[in-house]
């Protein structure tokens, strides 16, 4: 399952949408809270966190990420936000990548795609 983390939620379905027509099974959080909720009673079935940066409340996408390593120290996690690319090689977790936006579908997909198998491959992720 991937768990996706935005607060707009035009985008989120967009997302959604993508992920499940590739065949991905999708759980949608809209604020901070909801997700740390989510987490913490699904990380066992997470296979990747896509998490807006920011999501208008004092959990940020930086909070969630920890969070969901902190109990699962794998999980792949996909930043995006449209202004805090600066700020993540200082608050994110390790591994992450950074999604700019805007960005295309094809472009989430395909990196979730690649996350994915890397850690079913048992690869390391290298932060990029």
């Amino acid at each position: 399952m991937i768990l996706v983390v935005e607060d707009e939620a035009m985008v989120a379905i967009l997302i959604e949408e993508a992920l499940t027509d590739a065949g991905y099974e999708v759980a949608l959080a809209y604020n901070g809270p909801a997700a740390m909720q989510s987490i913490d009673t699904q990380i066992d079935d997470m296979d990747a966190l896509i998490t807006d940066v920011r999501l208008g409340g004092p959990i940020t996408g930086w909070d969630v990420a920890k969070h969901a390593r902190e109990l699962s120290p794998e999980v792949p996690v996909i930043y995006a936000s449209g202004d805090s690319s600066g700020d993540w090689r200082r608050h994110g977790v390790e591994g992450s990548i950074m999604l700019t936006k805007p960005y295309s579908m094809d472009r989430i997909l395909a990196l979730v795609t690649q996350l994915v198998s890397s850690v079913q491959k048992q690869v390391p992720l290298a932060a990029s």
